[in-house]
C-alpha cells in the first residue's frame, strides 16, 4: 500500500506541469492507498478487516467470471479439466458475510476525522478518476471570448492547490507507514521531519481520539 502511494506520487511530480489533471488522478490512487496503508497500523483488526474485503472483492470477480464462461467451453479449452472444476467450484463457495467485509473510504475517514474534510479532499481528487464536471473543466476554457476552447493537457480549472496538499499528506502518510514497518524505527522518522516543521499530520494515529485526550 505505502510502496504504491509513494510510487503514484513521484509519478503525479514527474507529470505535474506538463498534465496536472492526470497527476490528480495519480494523486488521489496514492491518497487512498497512504491513508489505508495508516489505518491498517491503527486500527486494532486492520489487516484482517483488510484481507475479508480483498477475499470478498477477488470472490465476487471470481463469481462473475465463473457465470461467463461456464457455457462457452471454447474459451476455456487450454484449461485443464481439474484447474476448471476448482475454479468454478471457489467460484460458487459461500461468500465472506456482509459485516465481516463492509468497507467504505466515506467511514474511514469521517471516523478518523469527524468534519469531514479528509473526505471532501478525497472527493475532490476522485473528479480525475471518473467521468466528472471536474474533467470537463480541466480540458476547456470557458473563460475564452468564443465558444470553450479544448486544451488537450488538462491544464484548465484544475485547482493545484488541493492536488498538492493531496500529494503532500499521501507522500507523508506513506512514508510513515513505510517507515513503522521497519525495526529499527525511531519516531518521528523522516515522515516526522519533514511534516512537523510545517504542521502536517504524517502519522495518523496520533489523531484518533485516544490519542488527543
Amino acid at each position: 500500500m505505502a510502496t504504491h502511494a509513494l510510487n503514484c506520487t513521484q509519478v503525479a511530480l514527474g507529470i505535474w506541469d506538463r498534465f496536472p489533471w492526470v497527476a490528480a488522478s495519480n494523486v488521489r490512487v496514492a491518497f487512498e492507498h497512504a491513508f489505508v496503508a495508516q489505518w491498517l497500523f491503527f486500527s486494532p483488526d486492520g489487516p484482517a478487516h483488510f484481507m475479508r474485503v480483498a477475499e470478498h472483492d477477488n470472490h465476487v470477480h471470481s463469481r462473475e467470471f465463473s457465470r461467463a464462461i461456464e457455457d462457452q467451453p471454447t474459451l476455456t479449452a487450454q484449461v485443464s479439466a481439474d484447474e476448471l472444476t476448482d475454479f468454478h467450484a471457489y467460484a460458487k463457495s459461500d461468500m465472506t458475510p456482509g459485516h465481516e467485509r463492509s468497507w467504505s473510504m466515506q467511514n474511514l475517514l469521517r471516523e478518523l476525522e469527524p468534519s469531514g474534510l479528509l473526505y471532501s479532499s478525497y472527493r475532490a481528487l476522485s473528479s480525475a478518476v471518473h467521468p466528472s464536471l471536474g474533467t470537463i473543466s480541466a480540458h476547456y476554457d470557458f473563460k475564452a471570448t468564443a465558444s470553450p476552447q479544448p486544451m488537450r493537457s488538462g491544464e484548465g480549472s484544475a485547482d493545484r492547490h488541493e492536488i498538492a496538499q493531496g500529494l503532500a499528506l499521501s507522500a507523508l502518510w506513506a512514508l510513515n507507514a513505510a517507515e513503522k514497518w521497519a525495526a529499527d524505527y525511531d519516531e518521528p522518522g523522516r515522515a516526522g521531519a519533514i511534516a512537523i516543521p510545517n504542521n502536517l499530520p504524517y502519522d495518523l494515529s496520533h489523531s484518533l481520539p485516544s490519542a488527543t485526550e
